[in-house]
């Protein structure tokens, strides 16, 4: 949270100091959106009887995530920010994802939006979502004392921050993308943080009337090993391929996004055996019909993922993060009024 707050607080800081207005500090926009679905893994996770308030149980490294229904809810602002630098919008949000049985599962996200106006057609975004908490498993904590939990849970805070550098050409726009990834793990599984670095590049086109195409692509790399408390290198690099497809016809508006992310661990210790020449692929896919007759849009969506591992001479074997197939079914609303 204290490197969110050290993008944020500058920012207000240097507009303070540069003559912004913000009118009476009421924001433009406000909104939200509430949903209500059902989660479904048709291939079975690992799961185990771990009892996740003593640690005890029969030795699978995490317990799985359940079938189950969920809910989200989510508010957010947005406010004009006018300075001698130029035009900026700022959004803030909160989201909170829960489960019926799942509770352990569940998470709350902080989110902040920048979008700088440079003029002549450039502009500058900046993204940043950090989650305080997120439960992975129970894993085994091989430094457990004598009389001490066997199993322990892991969690982990998780903070992603996007700078794009966007150039509007007239009929498209393109974009230069850096990112940063930081996660940190609990007090037992320090040895599992990663600080992940990235860039890429995109496209924002239409086609025909009311439709927007942005395909992307990212390069990353991650760090994540601190010896001599790991046993397996973490560290690996990652490409990810990407579209976003919007299109809007009368009072509906589709939204479809698609993702592969193909990562290649780094590792060169051939005994490495969980991790040396090992490959995961993951595959995502979401879409979501809304209808806009004003305030509140309701809408369907869906979402799918799937990912698998391939280590040399085994043709695939299930993900060690422990996601290898999902699907999430959601019906809810969103809404937004205007405040200018």
């Amino acid at each position: 949270m204290r490197f969110l707050a050290s993008i944020v607080i500058p920012v207000v800081a240097l507009a303070a100091g540069t003559g912004a207005v913000v009118a009476a500090w009421t924001p433009e926009l406000v909104g939200g959106s509430v949903s209500g679905g059902f989660e479904s893994r048709p291939i079975e996770g690992l799961e185990s009887d771990i009892d996740p308030s003593t640690g005890s149980g029969d030795g699978r490294y995490w317990y799985a995530p359940p079938e189950d229904w969920g809910g989200t809810f989510e508010v957010w602002s947005r406010w004009k920010i006018r300075s001698s630098l130029g035009k900026s919008k700022v959004k803030l949000s909160y989201a909170r994802n829960d489960w019926v049985d799942g509770e352990i599962f569940a998470r709350n996200i902080l989110g902040f939006t920048l979008v700088h106006d440079l003029g002549g057609g450039y502009e500058l975004d900046l993204d940043a979502e950090y989650v305080p908490e997120v439960y992975k498993r129970h894993r085994a904590d091989k430094d457990a004392g004598p009389g001490e939990p066997r199993f322990r849970p892991e969690t982990y805070s998780d903070l992603d921050v996007e700078l794009a550098f966007a150039r509007d050409w007239g009929h498209f726009s393109t974009s230069i993308i850096g990112l940063v990834e930081r996660r940190n793990e609990n007090e037992w599984f320090d040895e599992r943080d990663r600080l992940g670095l990235g860039v890429g590049a995109g496209l924002d086109f239409a086609v025909w009337e009311g439709s927007r195409f942005r395909p992307f692509y990212l390069r990353s790399s991650t760090e994540s090993r601190n010896e001599p408390d790991l046993g397996s290198d973490l560290s690996f690099d990652e490409d990810s391929y990407g579209l976003r497809f919007t299109q809007e016809f009368r009072d509906f508006r589709t939204e479809l996004y698609g993702k592969i992310d193909v990562r290649s661990y780094t590792t060169t210790d051939p005994e490495d055996d969980s991790r040396y020449g090992r490959e995961d692929t993951g595959k995502f896919f979401s879409g979501k019909l809304a209808w806009r007759p004003g305030a509140l849009q309701p809408f369907l969506s869906y979402e799918k993922s799937r990912s698998s591992s391939q280590l040399p001479g085994v043709v695939a074997e299930e993900q060690d993060d422990g996601e290898d197939e999902r699907s999430l079914v959601r019906l809810g609303v969103d809404f937004q009024w205007s405040l200018d």
